[in-house]
């Protein structure tokens, strides 16, 4: 009787410390005593693995059941100077709250394509670009959501400024254009070419599209563009410098290439201003 309430005592002492994870002599000993099964082989029905016991003592009440821990919160801090947070993942969303370098949200959703970050915090809350920042945290989980489908807006009446397109130009572009992305530009020209002065006010939000709808469908279209840095734009350019290898980028242009060449070669744009 003696032999057998101290064996019931040093199984329920062994599958206490196994239990409360320990890995001490007994725990050894114990593992060191379990046969050796291959793969999908047959085990004894009286050998017991580490896993069982917990079980049982999980479903005996003698143990609580074992949670994931639950994960962190994503993070995302603003890299970019400033930008403006929108109310839907496209560029021709209304604007919101605005945000600059070293600012901190939690990321509670990303757009189905990638680009867009939905971001939360005092400070309101909106979708962003997801390259303007600097993501920390496994955002796998995290809801994708799908980007809206932009309405085609009615023809606006162009200015006196910009001259129509016509016939011959039209025919001329699809020519040139055959075997280019016809949903890409790209920028040529000096300080005043660069995103953040000209065309990346767009992606920033700095200029609203929302409160030109006109311009919703020509904005998607080539939204990719509007955040691209070209590298046949850059401060002190001129018209010289464009063909000329000197001043064009060693890590993106191939050598005797020019600036204008490169960024041609590499952006493959269809139209460039």
């Amino acid at each position: 009787m003696k032999k057998r309430k101290l064996s019931l005592l040093l199984t329920l002492m062994l599958s206490l410390v196994l239990s409360m994870g320990y890995v001490g002599r007994l725990g050894v000993l114990h593992a060191q005593a379990q046969p050796h099964f291959p793969k999908g082989g047959a085990r004894a029905s009286g050998a017991l693995t580490v896993s069982r016991k917990r079980s049982l003592l999980e479903r005996s009440g003698r143990l609580p059941h074992q949670k994931n821990a639950p994960q962190a919160q994503p993070q995302f801090t603003v890299t970019i100077g400033g930008a403006y947070l929108r109310q839907q993942p496209v560029m021709s969303a209304p604007v919101g709250a605005a945000v600059f370098a070293g600012n901190q949200f939690a990321i509670t959703a990303r757009s189905a394509n990638k680009l867009w970050l939905k971001l939360e915090s005092d400070k309101g809350s909106g979708w962003l670009l997801s390259f303007y920042g600097k993501p920390l945290g496994d955002m796998s989980a995290l809801p994708a959501v799908a980007t809206l489908p932009v309405i085609k807006a009615a023809d606006s009446v162009l200015s006196k400024y910009i001259s129509p397109i016509t016939a011959k130009a039209r025919k001329l572009y699809q020519a040139k254009a055959a075997n280019k992305n016809l949903n890409a530009f790209t920028v040529i020209g000096d300080c005043n070419s660069v995103p953040e002065a000209y065309l990346g006010r767009v992606a920033t939000g700095l200029f609203d599209v929302s409160q030109r709808p006109e311009l919703a469908t020509t904005v998607e279209r080539f939204a990719s563009s509007f955040w691209r840095t070209s590298v046949a734009s850059f401060s002190g350019f001129n018209s010289g410098s464009m063909f000329n290898p000197e001043w064009a980028n060693p890590q993106y242009c191939m050598a005797g290439e020019g600036p204008l060449a490169c960024e041609l070669r590499r952006s493959q744009a269809s139209v460039v201003f």
